[in-house]
């Protein structure tokens, strides 16, 4: 969903506003629910981070700054596994974030999935060690 979000400029935005002003009212969302939606993805889009919070390479919150800046200032003279989180007050889009080197893969492998893996048996059983592997991989704890 991020992505489809991103794909939208605020001048795209703004042209997909002033083209419902002609559009057919009968057929068409009304032009208040499209102006709603539209201020609404802008004003997501538009918004910045309250805080921007160090994070420990365990998880403790370590500090808390108004900018980045600030923050990587902090974690130079530190450890190299701390990192930023950006903390917003508006509501954030329902797309998890994906840690750099992770890919989202489905619970349930496809047969295409299973082939490339080089998994042989039945489909059940294929399915099963998928499972397992899938239930022994780390967890992120960059959430």
């Amino acid at each position: 969903m991020k992505k489809l979000f991103d794909s939208f400029t605020d001048e795209r935005l703004g042209e997909i506003k002033n083209a419902f002003l002609d559009c057919n009212k009968e057929i068409a969302p009304s032009i208040g629910e499209i102006f709603a939606l539209i201020d609404i993805a802008l004003a997501a889009k538009r918004a910045e981070p309250e805080w921007y919070i160090v994070i420990t390479s365990v998880g403790v919150w370590q500090a808390r700054y108004k900018t980045r800046s600030e923050a990587e200032n902090h974690i130079k003279p530190w450890h190299k596994d701390y990192w930023i989180k950006e903390l917003y007050t508006t509501p954030q889009l329902n797309s998890p974030e994906i840690p750099e080197g992770w890919k989202l893969v489905p619970k349930e492998a496809t047969i295409a999935m299973l082939t490339l893996l080089g998994l042989t048996g039945s489909f059940d059983s294929m399915q099963h060690r998928y499972a397992e592997m899938l239930a022994a991989a780390p967890e992120s704890n960059h959430d």
